[in-house]
Order: C-alpha cells, then sequence, then structure tokens
C-alpha cells in the first residue's frame, strides 16, 4: 500500500471515489459540489493506493485564513474522507490523516477544522469548539420579520451583483478570507445544498437607491418534496436586511419552517429573531477542530508578543500552556483543549487571572457557504 500526497491526474478517480461512497440513487454531486478538492490546482489531499495504482482512500484537505478583527489563523479543513469498502478496517484512514496532521503543521497552520467528529478525529484531539445558535422560523414568523421590510426590494442574485455581495461577506466580524473568484466558486459548487439533496437560491435586499445591503444563502426544498423545511446557508450584511430577507424566503418558498444558525457573535440578528416566535438550541460550532501547532495558534492570535502592555502565552515542557498578564500574574492553562476553550468559546470555564481575560476569538458558522 502506497500513502502520498495526491497527483493532479489522479483527482478524478478520487471524486469516482467519493462519490461511490457518499451519494446513493444514481446521483453524481462531489465532484462538481467540492471543486476545491476534485479540480485541477495545488492539491493538498492525501490518498492511499494498493499494488495495482488504484486509489482506495482519501481525504480531502483545502488551506484557507480565518479574519476575525486584526486575527488571521492559517488552517486546514478535512473533508470527502472516505474509504473502498473492500478496504475498510485496514487502518488507512488513520495513516493518511497522520500524513494530513504533519502536512498541516509542516505549511504553518495552527488549526485543522473537520467535518465531523468520528473517533479517527477525536483520538487524534479534535474537540467541539466555539457557541452557536440554531432558531427554527416558522411560516408564521414571516409577518413577525416583515417589520421595516418595505425599507428593501429583494430579489435572486445576478452576476453583476458580485462586488457587492463580496464587500458584504469580507465585511463580516469574522469570516472565511475570501477573494472574488473564491465566492464565486463556492456559490456556483453549493456544497451545503448539494449534499442536503435541495437547490441553493442567494437573494439580495436593496435600498430604494438600489443599494446592495444584506444577502442570504438559502436551501430549499425541491420541488418534488412534500416536506418544505429550508436551513440558511449564509448571510452578511444589515441584520435588519437580513432578517427581511428571512421573512421573505419563508414566504416566497411556502416554507413550513427555515432553519437558521447563527455564531456567538451575531448579537444583533440573534435578537431580532428572538424577539419573534422562535425556538432557539444553544450549540458548539459545526465540526470539531484540531489543534495541529500550539505555538503556531497563539503567534497568529497575537499572543505570543513580549509587549509589558500585552497578555501573553508560552507553551510547557509537558505541552500544557502558561498565561501571563501585564501585571505580573500567571495561570497555566491545560493542554489544546482547554487552550481551544478558551480562545473560542465565549462562555469557557477555563481559569484566567483576575486581573486579565482573554477577548474571545469569534469564528465564521463552519457548515456554511464555505464547507468541505
Amino acid at each position: 500500500m502506497e500513502f502520498r500526497l495526491i497527483k493532479e491526474a489522479e483527482l478524478k478517480d478520487a471524486a469516482l471515489l467519493a462519490e461511490e461512497v457518499f451519494c446513493t440513487n444514481g446521483e453524481r454531486f462531489m465532484e462538481i459540489s467540492f471543486p476545491t478538492l476534485f479540480r485541477p490546482g495545488v492539491s493538498h489531499s492525501y490518498a492511499a493506493f494498493n499494488d495495482q495504482g488504484k486509489i482506495v482512500s482519501f481525504i480531502g484537505m483545502v488551506p484557507f485564513i480565518i479574519q476575525s478583527g486584526k486575527v488571521h489563523l492559517h488552517a486546514y479543513s478535512i473533508g470527502a474522507v472516505c474509504t473502498d469498502p473492500a478496504y475498510r478496517g485496514q487502518g488507512l484512514a488513520g495513516e493518511l490523516f497522520t500524513l494530513c496532521q504533519q502536512h498541516a503543521k509542516a505549511s504553518g497552520a495552527s488549526l485543522m477544522f473537520i467535518s465531523g467528529g468520528r473517533s479517527l478525529y477525536t483520538r487524534a484531539g479534535s474537540v467541539a469548539f466555539g457557541k452557536s445558535n440554531k432558531y427554527i422560523l416558522e411560516a408564521q414568523t414571516a409577518e413577525q420579520l416583515k417589520v421595516e421590510s418595505s425599507h428593501w426590494s429583494f430579489s435572486e442574485m445576478e452576476p453583476k451583483d458580485m462586488f457587492a455581495v463580496h464587500s458584504l461577506m469580507i465585511h463580516k466580524s469574522a469570516g472565511i478570507q475570501w477573494g472574488l473568484s473564491d465566492i464565486a466558486q463556492f456559490i456556483g459548487a453549493s456544497p451545503m445544498a448539494n449534499i442536503h439533496r435541495m437547490d441553493q437560491h442567494i437573494h439580495i435586499a436593496r435600498t430604494s437607491e438600489q443599494e446592495i445591503v444584506g444577502v442570504a444563502v438559502f436551501a430549499v426544498p425541491r420541488n418534488d418534496s412534500s416536506d418544505r423545511v429550508g436551513m440558511l446557508i449564509e448571510q452578511a450584511g444589515s441584520p435588519s436586511a437580513v432578517a427581511a430577507l428571512l421573512s421573505n424566503a419563508l414566504t416566497q418558498f411556502e416554507l413550513t419552517s427555515l432553519s437558521v444558525t447563527l455564531p456567538w457573535q451575531d448579537v444583533e440578528l440573534a435578537n431580532q429573531l428572538e424577539a419573534v416566535d422562535t425556538s432557539v438550541e444553544r450549540q458548539s460550532n459545526e465540526g470539531t477542530v484540531l489543534v495541529i501547532d500550539g505555538e503556531a495558534l497563539i503567534a497568529q492570535s497575537g499572543y505570543d508578543k513580549s509587549d509589558a502592555n500585552n497578555i501573553t502565552i508560552s507553551v510547557l515542557p509537558d505541552g500544557r500552556y502558561e498565561l501571563h498578564t501585564p501585571h505580573g500574574s500567571s495561570s497555566v492553562i491545560g493542554g489544546n483543549p482547554e487552550l481551544v476553550s478558551l480562545f473560542f468559546d465565549p462562555e469557557s470555564t477555563i481559569e484566567q487571572p483576575v486581573d486579565a481575560k482573554l477577548q474571545t476569538i469569534a469564528l465564521p458558522y463552519m457548515y456554511g457557504l464555505y464547507f468541505i
């Protein structure tokens, strides 16, 4: 068995393996849904090949940057993990996952975000992270959300709207560091809608002066579906405009309900949703995260500076961490799970010195438009 970085000429076979594993009833959507994994480019994915050179196991890996205020986190996403049924139980995915971690660390990444929480990942130390709120908006809430909706007009996004949509997306308080072509590619790929066997729609809200002030990406049941439950995939822009877009979607698509998940920092939109008759579930962000390099995470978060006015964090020889305050006090943080909690969970119970508190780093919702 050979384990190595996949070559461009082998990506088609990797896509076929993924489609055999993940697609049913003759559907084939993996290749088109995940072009960053299966189309030509600089590939970071790994595969296992049998003695005849056939690909029998695959782990897709894509580098990206999260921008949260002044913090820039270099990370990888893991997805489309699959093994030929005839080769399961041989530890192939485990071997590949080890290579992925080594690759990520050598590249300077600090984190690996994983679309799942199976034991393959948790044994390596991946953990749940962050906080989000999941709302279920029932059809009758559409009218309640229409407050001030007369300020805007709504329409499907057109190609000419791309610059405005890109501007809204990159000005979120925390998000993927999107390029214009990145957003266009993920919009065209529509991964979340495809894996849920739904149709994707992108709606925009304009002012009376035709300024685009809100965008919402929806997954909507197909016309032959009797279950009219929709899902918000991504949103950006004015919270009031987005709330009005949600109301419009409930009505336009004749939905019985709409699932809306917001990361904890989207407070203003959350307040508008909680003001109407809706249910809410407090949960972690989606998927799990693995600390690839704690020292790199500290540096990328801005806590490695020696400035006497800053909180700093150092790595201890036993793998734990120590937090130092500008006032000379310190406290020991446990291992990587505790560091993840301290950095990304606004409700973290990790003890900190009383004279200094870390500011929680906001993360985007990881099962949004960007999904690997």
